[in-house]
């Protein structure tokens, strides 16, 4: 998913933090970055597949949002 950080306030160290994308059971994250416009995402899959996408062809949604699968 793509959101603005903007949405995400400013937390102490002792914070939990809060929820940034919302997970389908047996998915997990494995790393999140800033990303700014005109830049490319890599994308590669468990079997070393890989796939270079422009970052403004993901959508801007709120945080906590699921994603897309196509």
């Amino acid at each position: 998913i793509r959101f603005n950080e903007n949405e995400i306030r400013v937390m102490g160290r002792n914070a939990s933090g809060v929820k940034g994308i919302e997970l389908s059971k047996n998915c997990y994250c494995v790393g999140a970055e800033i990303a700014h416009s005109g830049q490319d995402v890599l994308v590669v899959t468990e079997r070393g597949y890989g796939k270079r996408t422009d970052i403004n062809e993901y959508r801007l949604t709120h945080r906590g949002s699921k994603g897309v699968k196509k």
